[in-house]
């Protein structure tokens, strides 16, 4: 597991902490990090778990299955 921290600073740092938890969740940018940062090999699942008293969200990736890594079907008799 990786973590990343943001740190909000400044005026009113704790309400745009806030708006970014609420865009993250539920504003639409969790469809972006999806989209972003999933490749070929890894896809990003998605938010699977949250805290909403300390704004942390934990999102969860897994890799791609190849289907030519798989193996093929045997015949019935």
């Amino acid at each position: 597991m990786r973590k990343v921290t943001l740190n909000f600073i400044g005026d009113r740092s704790e309400n745009m902490a806030e708006a970014f938890y609420t865009w993250l969740l539920d504003g639409g940018l969790e469809d972006t990090l999806i989209e972003g940062l999933s490749t070929e090999d890894v896809e990003l699942d998605g938010v699977i778990d949250f805290d909403n008293q300390n704004l942390e969200v934990v999102l969860a990736s897994y890799l791609v299955e190849d289907p030519a890594d798989e193996n093929e079907p045997t015949e019935e008799n």
